[in-house]
């Protein structure tokens, strides 16, 4: 009995081992319950490498005033120590994902307004367009500071899937304790949209999601093939639908003319037989009048 219970739990640790090899959980990689996968460990910061940051809170060349709070974040792990700002540094809150300050010549303030648990990286993570993933990805940092009203701060990041490596678009806090980042990047792209040297489906495409198969692809532009659209053979094998639509309207413009002359052509022939039958009718006719005159006249 012992033998048989001990067997069965080496077999349960096995199944366990394999799955949990397979499944593993890489940070900042995510596959979402669709199949479709992302990969933002390119946006994770090295040391020595700039931080994510809008300062005052501002955009420039945008109409809107934003908030005086400036922001600094990374991925997937804590900002590096030499760009935590020094309201944040004084505070001692240096290990966070996301932080929020302000630093004037009177006064300063820090906030974590988001942590980042390995642990749980899958748990963070949503498309932004649950019907077409290749709008982006968003990943969610909880477990910031307490607020006055007892909540943690929160900060959610969108990435939208476009061909640039990284453009920063808006920071705010459009809610009490709630912030909302808003970043552009092909690494928010699904990986089945691959990115080259030259950018996102080499530049010669856009991400699009095939709703018949459910999978995302490169849409190469015409002249270029290929999943990453980098192939330029004359002959491309992408799907235009445009092209497509161009040649049937061709095709039946030309089978209309076509219909019209055969038509056209039968219309000429009936009148014709019409006629020719009319002109022998009034023959006959005009042969049987002058067949009765002349019996008529040896009277």
């Amino acid at each position: 009995m012992k033998t048989a219970l001990l067997s069965s739990i080496l077999l349960l640790s096995n199944v366990y081992v394999s799955v949990a090899k397979k499944y593993k959980d890489i940070p900042c990689e995510w596959k979402s319950l669709s199949g479709v996968h992302y990969d933002l460990k390119p946006l994770m910061l090295t040391p020595g490498a700039p931080s994510f940051e809008i300062k005052d809170g501002d955009i420039p060349c945008t109409p809107e005033e934003e908030p005086s709070y400036s922001y600094v974040w990374n991925f997937c792990g804590e900002v590096p120590y030499e760009d935590v700002p020094d309201p944040c540094r004084d505070r001692n809150k240096t290990h966070a994902v996301a932080l929020q300050y302000a630093w004037y010549e009177s006064w300063s303030d820090c906030h974590v307004v988001g942590r980042y648990n390995a642990a749980n990286d899958d748990l963070s993570y949503a498309m932004l367009d649950s019907r077409d993933p290749t709008k982006g990805v968003s990943i969610s940092y909880p477990s910031g500071e307490k607020c006055s009203s007892g909540a943690l701060r929160t900060t959610t990041l969108d990435v939208q899937c476009a061909n640039t490596k990284s453009r920063i678009l808006s920071a705010q806090e459009p809610h009490v304790c709630q912030y909302h980042f808003v970043m552009e990047s092909y690494h928010g792209c699904p990986t089945e949209c691959p990115v080259t040297k030259n950018g996102l489906c080499n530049s010669h495409g856009h991400c699009s999601f095939d709703k018949n198969l459910k999978a995302p692809y490169c849409y190469c532009n015409e002249g270029y093939s290929g999943s990453d659209c980098a192939d330029s053979s004359s002959s491309s094998s992408s799907f235009d639908g445009n092209a497509l639509q161009s040649q049937m309207l061709k095709a039946l413009v030309v089978i209309t003319i076509l219909l019209v002359a055969v038509i056209s052509f039968m219309i000429y022939k009936v009148i014709a037989l019409r006629k020719e039958q009319a002109e022998e009718s009034n023959v006959q006719f005009a042969q049987r009048g002058g067949r009765n005159f002349s019996s008529d006249s040896n009277f």
